[in-house]
C-alpha cells in the first residue's frame, strides 16, 4: 500500500498502528463498503467529525514514523468514516477462521 509520498507501507504495520491510534483516540475500527470500494469490504474508522479525522491521521503519522496512506472519507450523517479501500478489513473472527484453516492444513 502506498502512502502520500509513494513509498510502500505494509498492511500489517499499518493496521497495527491504526489499531493503536484508534484505541487511544476512542475511534472505532470497522468494516466499510461504499464509495470507491467496488463492493469489497475495507478497513474504516468511525469518527465524530473532521477535527477528529485530522487528529487521527496526525497521530497515525507519528505512530508510523512517516506520512500515512491517504484515506478516503464519507459523511455518515452525524459523523464521518475514514477508510482505506486497498486495505481489507479483518476482524478477530476472520483471524480465528484463518488460524483454524492453517491448523487443519498442517495436520493433513
Amino acid at each position: 500500500m502506498k502512502h502520500g509520498r509513494g513509498r510502500e507501507v505494509g498492511h500489517e504495520a499499518f493496521l497495527e498502528a491504526l489499531g493503536l491510534v484508534a484505541d487511544d483516540t476512542d475511534a472505532s475500527l470497522r468494516s466499510y463498503s461504499g464509495r470507491g470500494t467496488h463492493g469489497k469490504s475495507c478497513v474504516g474508522v468511525d469518527l465524530a467529525g473532521s477535527r477528529e479525522a485530522f487528529v487521527l491521521v496526525a497521530r497515525l503519522a507519528l505512530e508510523l514514523g512517516e506520512e500515512p496512506p491517504t484515506p478516503q472519507s464519507d459523511s455518515m450523517g452525524r459523523g464521518i468514516v475514514l477508510y482505506w479501500s486497498d486495505v481489507p478489513f479483518q476482524d478477530e473472527e476472520d483471524e480465528e477462521d484463518e488460524e483454524d484453516e492453517e491448523d487443519e492444513e498442517e495436520s493433513s
